[in-house]
């Protein structure tokens, strides 16, 4: 996914100091138990930032749960930063070869305000500024790449983040700032939790521990009977009954729902949940041919015949969209005789649905996408898709494809991307927000048109196309329709028509119903929206999001290195305004006369 980079601010920039607790865990499939180790730390007594009452309370109370599941455990209190760093490269040592490692940490925790690095802070830090938090600070993702990317690393790593506590001294974290900032592991052996939603406020607690140690404890405690995820699950549940829902924690990671604490999956001690009959391959490969020889011939009879056979198939909405963008009558006007005159200037008229358009040589190919409501979000994905709305889009025409190498070298006179030797035809990546808008201005100067980046929504409902299948061609992800990495986590893979680990040349893969190639996969796609953590108080016109975390900017359509999930249809993800990476890039807008 594309991930915030640190950005500097000035020294007198207040920054976030909120408690975290860090478990890192990663899963395998063990015959028997084996190895497992710990390094528990809590943090109260800070000698500059505010004291906290709880982090050493909670530390023993995790550790002594720990201790009873057969960890070996270490347990430190209030470190300053060389003993802290001390500390976690012992760890990180003795982790090599174990069955299972956790990393647990309690005390303040500190981001910039327009996101960034996480960092844990030790109790001599003393934060005035971004400048200083990196020299005081400890950063967590380090910790997770060195368990990661240890010499053998530990097959389980498990992490919580009892983020961002308030000071119960005063009642409140620290003034004019944020939570913690998302975090995603690099493998599915790799469980991130926090204890409260990314950018919220944790609760420290009016007992002797936070709400979420005591919960976590609690249900780690039968951890070597119910998988991970499942402890997880039950310790949010408990949260916010007990916050009364002010603190919804998180999990971050592809962690295999049935495993154990020990590593072991859970199915090799109970048998699955008989799953209900899959449809037969032939059925689904005859309606999916059929579908193909109606786009093929994109006309309303070739619609109407899918539509005959497959008047409930998995590709019907995609279809009536399709039909009705073709289906547009002419009514005969009759027109009385008139006395010649001189013929007036034409009228440009509105482009129809489906029509392409490509206003100068180093403009992107358009396609008028119709107008139409459509339902936004997901029950079933992550938090940041709820609630599902009801969105009203106006026509506008889109990018074809993402924009190319060939034509942001065109405008721009370079050419910034990772993957040169793909070709013109490549997407065009490593951009930043930033640097799109100056791509936009110039391109605009050129052209005299009015280009932009789309709205999350419009985003969205073009690369529905009508459906509400997790992607325009289905539920199921398929290296046939989209250029993405390995199912079971990170980076490339060719796999059938998808002959490419990196980037895809443009026009590879089969368009949606509206004639849009790559809405799935291949690169990131930058949008206008700013970020917000939820559909709550979201525009319902098609328009862009412009209030909210305007330092991080809406995503869109997964990439050629990640998993098929975050290419999704209503998975959104997001980046800092000013990180570039070699996986994301831009898809063009435009409105209609």
């Amino acid at each position: 996914m594309l991930l915030s980079t640190p950005n500097h601010l000035p020294s007198h920039r207040p920054l976030l100091h909120c408690l975290l607790l860090v478990c890192l865990c990663s899963v395998f499939s063990l015959a028997h138990a084996g190895k497992r180790v710990a390094l528990v730390i809590g943090n109260s007594q800070y000698a500059v930032e505010s004291k906290l009452g709880n982090p050493v309370n909670d530390a023993q109370l995790i550790a002594r749960t720990l201790e009873a599941q057969g960890f070996s455990v270490e347990v430190k209190t209030d470190l300053p930063k060389r003993t802290m760093e001390l500390a976690i490269a012992a760890f990180v040592r003795q982790s090599a070869g174990a069955d299972s490692a956790v990393f647990y940490y309690a005390g303040h925790g500190a981001q910039p305000l327009n996101g960034g690095r996480n960092y844990l802070l030790p109790v001599d830090a003393k934060v005035e500024g971004d400048d200083t938090l990196e020299i005081d600070g400890i950063a967590a993702d380090r910790i997770v790449e060195q368990l990661e990317h240890n010499t053998n690393p530990a097959k389980i790593r498990l992490v919580v983040l009892d983020a961002c506590r308030n000071n119960r001294m005063t009642g409140k974290a620290r003034s004019g700032v944020r939570g913690l900032g998302r975090m995603s592991p690099s493998d599915d052996f790799t469980l991130i939790a926090f204890s409260t939603n990314d950018q919220d406020v944790a609760r420290d607690g009016n007992g002797a521990n936070s709400p979420y140690a005591e919960a976590l404890s609690k249900h780690l405690a039968q951890a070597d009977k119910i998988p991970l995820r499942r402890v997880f699950e039950l310790t949010a549940s408990d949260v916010r009954a007990a916050t009364q829902q002010k603190q919804k924690p998180r999990t971050y990671g592809d962690l295999d729902s049935r495993t154990l604490l020990d590593g072991t999956q859970l199915a090799s001690i109970v048998p699955e949940p008989v799953k209900p009959p899959t449809p037969a391959p032939d059925r689904v490969q005859i309606e999916s041919q059929a579908w193909t020889a109606a786009q093929r011939a994109n006309t309303v009879a070739g619609y109407n015949a899918y539509l005959a056979e497959y008047p409930n198939g998995s590709y019907a909405s995609a279809a009536r969209v399709a039909r009705a963008a073709l289906e547009q009558p002419v009514q005969p006007v009759i027109i009385p005789p008139q006395p010649v005159r001189p013929a007036a200037p034409a009228i440009p008229a509105t482009p129809a649905a489906g029509q392409t358009i490509k206003d100068c040589d180093v403009c992107p190919e358009m396609v008028v996408v119709p107008g139409g409501s459509f339902e936004m979000g997901s029950n079933d994905g992550e938090s940041d898709e709820k609630p599902i709305h009801t969105v009203n889009v106006k026509s506008f025409a889109l990018g074809k494809y993402e924009v190319t190498q060939g034509q942001w070298k065109a405008v721009m006179g370079s050419n910034p991307s990772g993957f040169k030797d793909c070709g013109d035809t490549c997407p065009v990546e490593n951009v930043n927000w930033d640097d799109v808008q100056e791509y936009i201005k110039k391109l605009n100067a050129r052209s005299g048109k009015q280009y932009r980046l789309p709205s999350e929504a419009e985003w969205e409902y073009a690369a529905r196309a009508g459906t509400r299948t997790q992607y325009w061609w289905g539920d199921v992800a398929s290296h046939e329709y989209m250029n993405y990495g390995k199912d079971e986590c990170c980076g490339g893979l060719a796999q059938g028509r998808d002959k490419w680990v990196n980037t895809a040349p443009l026009g590879q893969f089969p368009a949606n119903a509206f004639g849009l190639h790559d809405m799935n996969g291949n690169v990131w796609e930058w949008t206008q929206d700013c970020w917000n953590e939820s559909y709550k108080g979201a525009p319902t016109d098609g328009s862009a999001w412009t209030s909210g975390n305007c330092g991080l900017r809406a995503v869109r359509g997964g990439s050629w290195n990640i998993r098929p999930a975050y290419a999704r249809a209503a998975y959104r993800n997001r980046s800092d305004t000013s990180s570039r990476y070699s996986y994301g890039g831009l898809r063009l807008a435009r409105m209609l006369p």
